[in-house]
């Protein structure tokens, strides 16, 4: 069977109940082992055990395919598709595929994956998707432990910006830098995404130069190292 994911749960009740004790709940992952034309039952498997549901039942549930999504089927800006093409991202990866879709509803997540899993564009493209460019204000901050680290994604960052028709802010605020140069060109404008370390972002708050009140969307790379 296939994967997929339930993204909604309906009936009342005993029946709800009923869903609630198997583990079918919204987010809940499942392996498609049948899905028939109406009139035959829906059978799949969850945690490990075999279910054969009405089509009364099966009628109140509504499940996605997470196995065969393109970076298409998020519905990304034209310029986020560009600028995957450049760098050769043909398929979304696993932590791609679960947790976007997530990301782009506005809930918050914490996310554990391989390095090179591709970790950086899961926070990165819905953070571009949701970005209001004609707003002159922090809509994000993403923190890294170190200073390579945040440099990487200041670049990964840039890549994308630079595909957009509209002027992106992105900037890279990491210890070791000018900060006074920093300040200065936050007196003209405030940027749209705000990268770095939090030493050195948590100075240009305090400071006052910085504004981030507004930002909807706060990453914290490498949480664990942080």
């Amino acid at each position: 069977g296939k994967s997929a994911r339930i993204t909604t749960v309906g009936g009342q009740g005993a029946l709800r109940q009923h869903f609630l004790d198997m583990g079918v709940v919204p987010g809940a992952e499942i392996k498609l082992m049948k899905l028939a034309p109406m009139g035959d039952p829906m059978e799949f498997r969850i945690h490990g055990y075999e279910l054969t549901l009405r089509v009364a039942d099966a009628e109140k549930i509504e499940i996605e395919d997470i196995m065969n999504k393109t970076f298409k089927d998020f519905n990304l800006k034209p310029f986020l598709n560009e600028a995957l093409t450049e760098i050769g991202f043909q398929a979304p990866t696993e932590v791609q595929k679960r947790l976007i879709p997530v990301i782009k509803k506005g809930k918050s997540v914490v996310g554990q994956s391989q390095t090179g899993s591709g970790k950086t564009h899961t926070f990165l493209l819905p953070i571009f998707q949701q970005l209001d460019e004609a707003s002159d204000s922090v809509q994000a901050v993403i923190t890294a432990p170190s200073r390579e680290l945040a440099t990487q994604i200041y670049q990964a960052a840039r890549q994308i910006a630079a595909h957009s028709d509209v002027e992106v802010r992105v900037v890279n605020y990491v210890g070791g830098t000018d900060k006074a140069r920093q300040i200065e060109k936050l007196a003209s404008n405030q940027p749209h995404i705000v990268i770095g370390t939090p030493g050195r972002i948590y100075d240009l708050v305090k400071s006052g130069d910085l504004a981030i009140h507004k930002a909807k969307t706060f990453v914290i790379d490498e949480a664990d190292m942080t």
